[in-house]
């Protein structure tokens, strides 16, 4: 993921997300900044509302849970 860069996702048509987790759900350090980008671009008035539509995704996220 440190070569996805989050503002090249409005060209791309269909993206596939398989990401594990660590340390109560957190992402792992190669997915921190493309998660941190997602969170603020929903109150960013720099990216639209619009911004992914033509995107179609799916996300596989993996956790372990030590209980």
């Amino acid at each position: 993921m440190e070569s996805l860069d989050p503002e090249d996702l409005a060209s791309e048509s269909l993206m596939v997300f398989v990401i594990s987790t660590y340390t109560d759900g957190q992402p792992p350090n190669n997915a921190k900044f493309f998660c941190n980008w997602l969170k603020e671009a929903v109150s960013d008035w720099r990216v639209h509302d619009n911004y992914l539509r033509k995107l179609r995704y799916t996300l596989f996220w993996s956790w372990k849970q030590h209980l």
